[in-house]
């Protein structure tokens, strides 16, 4: 899980947590997968990859909001800078503003699983339902006895609510989880509402499958209202097998590119790539190209459905255009070889 995303990490702690809670010890199983974890996690970041990138963004936000309260708080207050731009102060706010936005952010992603078409009210009527059954099969396994599931769900909402970057993917570790509460919901309420015997296990069975149904409805309303003909930015796009090809045929296999998206390029060209950083000052990006040795550099055009970070490039490539040569262009990309002199 961890090699897969990094936050496969917090299963760790949660088989931790589970252990301690249910015997007040570690167990030999748990023990021995910490173990083996640990070989493995090693073995990864010494000699494959890191995902330690992640961890460094993450200070790097927060360093870089606090230089801005600091240099804010002393133009407002050049008698007290220190004081107004505690950094203690700055980082709370930041973490309870962050919480906000991301609570309200993964909230409407949650919204959202439930489509069925433009009736929004239906949606969230749905939503809230399915809520609630989820809350109450949430408490009612974890006040009975916690498994090592539930550790990872309240460690891994955390983390996401935590962190400066968020994806609707993300949450996509907690949907068998959460349509396991729903279940555990259903089966709560309708053994304390339900009549005994048969009874019970009737309504326990309508509300089973009036849950199933409900899932099945709304997942085919919006699987039906997706459009998968039209991948705008796909591998296969033509724009960037062109370029894939070109570079494929066209460049030294001992060249090295830098581009936005490093391992699509290394993939489908055979060629080395990395991506480029964001500094203040162009000459600083510059000299980093130089010393890593790049020899091109791929940049994408508006055209090719872009995010707005990454007009950085395009600006950069303006700023030295006399230190490029362009020697391939079509709708949606540039390749320009680097000037070596």
């Amino acid at each position: 899980s961890y090699g897969t995303r990094s936050l496969g990490l917090l299963l760790i702690p949660a088989l931790i947590m589970s252990d301690l809670t249910r015997s007040r010890s570690i167990s030999r199983s748990t023990m021995i997968c910490i173990l083996v974890f640990a070989g493995l996690y090693f073995t990864q970041n010494t000699y494959l990859h890191t995902d330690q990138s992640y961890f460094n963004s993450y200070l790097d936000d927060l360093a870089l909001k606090q230089d801005a309260n600091i240099d804010t708080a002393t133009v407002d207050n050049e008698a007290e800078p220190e004081v107004a731009g505690g950094s203690l102060e700055h980082i709370l706010n930041d973490i309870r503003s962050r919480l906000f936005s991301n609570v309200i952010y993964y909230n409407e992603v949650v919204i959202s699983y439930w489509g069925v078409g433009k009736n929004i009210t239906t949606e969230k009527v749905i939503y809230l339902a399915m809520g609630v059954l989820a809350i109450v099969g949430f408490a009612g396994v974890v006040l009975k006895k916690p498994y090592s599931g539930d550790y990872f769900l309240l460690l891994y909402i955390l983390v996401l609510l935590l962190v400066p970057f968020r994806q609707n993917r993300y949450l996509l570790p907690l949907a068998p989880l959460y349509f396991i509460y729903i279940l555990q919901g259903v089966e709560y309420i309708s053994a304390r509402l339900g009549l005994p015997g048969r009874g019970g296990a009737t309504l326990g069975g309508i509300l089973q499958a009036g849950v199933l149904l409900t899932v099945i409805f709304s997942y085919s309303v919006r699987y039906n209202a997706l459009n998968f003909e039209d991948l705008v930015n796909g591998v296969e796009k033509k724009q960037r097998v062109e370029m894939f090809e070109y570079v494929r045929r066209n460049t030294p296999a001992d060249s090295l590119r830098v581009f936005r998206e490093p391992r699509i390029l290394a993939l489908y060209t055979d060629r080395r790539s990395f991506i480029y950083h964001w500094p203040d000052n162009p000459d600083d990006l510059w000299e980093y190209i130089v010393e890593a040795g790049a020899t091109h550099i791929v940049s994408q055009k508006r055209s090719a459905g872009i995010a707005p970070y990454d007009d950085y490039l395009s600006g950069w490539v303006t700023h030295y255009e006399g230190r490029l040569s362009n020697i391939f262009e079509n709708n949606d990309f540039y390749v320009y070889r680097i000037d070596a002199s």
